[in-house]
């Protein structure tokens, strides 16, 4: 199994932004390894974070052959590898023809699946391409830690009911209202202006 720490919290509306993650993470999958990865399942686990309102969010990505098939051990293998499964699904989703029908926000052929069909309504294709293009961003920036668990969350955003506030926001603009966020210093401390 793999566990990746998610940093749904800075990600605004949380649940939509983990299904469209999970989702695009999936679509890489099956973009590396050209075809079925019905026996790689992904689940999500919640731990919480000592003194704080929030709790950390790990995607678990894990194969049901036994013994393994040597799939997850290949992503393992460099730091490339995973980013690489990010970049194909980012690829995909952007050169997907559903994209030129602005009433769609993804379809079968990118993001949407049978195994994730409880959670379609909670997946975008438009959130998986804004993750997706941040998390990328930062692959130059890669540090080694010893454990996952020691990585601070380092966020401004203090409890799940202000991220989804701050998602809640974002949602809201239009054409002729329209709504920017952006990461500001208030009152000293990092927050949203």
């Amino acid at each position: 199994a793999i566990r990746v720490l998610l940093p749904v919290l800075n990600w605004g509306d949380s649940q939509s932004s983990l299904q469209s993650i999970v989702a695009a993470i999936q679509l890489g999958l099956q973009k590396v390894f050209k075809g079925s990865i019905d026996h790689l399942r992904t689940t999500v686990q919640e731990e919480p974070v000592k003194g704080a309102a929030y709790r950390k969010q790990y995607l678990i990505i894990y194969d049901t052959v036994p013994g393994g098939t040597g799939y997850l051990k290949q992503l393992m293998r460099s730091e490339h590898e995973l980013m690489g499964v990010l970049e194909l699904a980012l690829e995909a989703l952007k050169s997907c023809s559903c994209n030129q029908d602005e009433n769609k926000d993804g379809c079968y052929r990118c993001l949407y699946a049978y195994r994730n069909s409880y959670n379609m309504k909670e997946t975008s294709r438009n959130t998986a391409i804004e993750l997706l293009a941040e998390i990328i961003s930062y692959k130059d920036r890669l540090i080694k830690t010893g454990n996952i668990r020691d990585i601070s969350m380092n966020t401004y955003i203090e409890s799940e009911l202000e991220a989804r506030f701050i998602g809640a926001l974002k949602k809201e603009g239009s054409k002729s209202l329209p709504i920017q966020l952006k990461n500001d210093l208030v009152n000293g401390k990092p927050g949203y202006f």
